[in-house]
């Protein structure tokens, strides 16, 4: 996706260990909600004080407890719903 829209040269992806152990300004992750929750400290540790972050592959019965797991790290826009499926959009809070 990323060099088929240009911005190969911008865009990293991989597994945790993947990163330099810093803070981003763009976190996005699209996998089940259940390794989305898993996997809250790793991410929110990622994402930069009002960085942006993307979460999707989320069913809307699971987006209650997505919410729960990235709540002390970020402020989250209102679910965006299509299909049963729910992406959650937010900004990373100090600390």
């Amino acid at each position: 996706n990323a060099a088929r829209n240009g911005v190969a040269d911008r865009v990293q992806a991989g597994n945790d260990d993947a990163f330099e152990p810093r803070r981003y300004d763009v976190v996005v992750a699209n996998i089940l909600a259940g390794t989305l929750v898993e996997l809250a400290g790793v991410l929110s540790d990622r994402l930069a004080w009002q960085g942006h972050i993307g979460l999707s592959g989320i069913l809307e019965g699971q987006v209650d407890a997505a919410v729960a797991a990235y709540r002390d790290r970020v402020d989250f826009d209102d679910p965006q719903e299509q299909d049963g499926w729910v992406l959650l959009t937010g900004r990373g809070k100090r600390g």
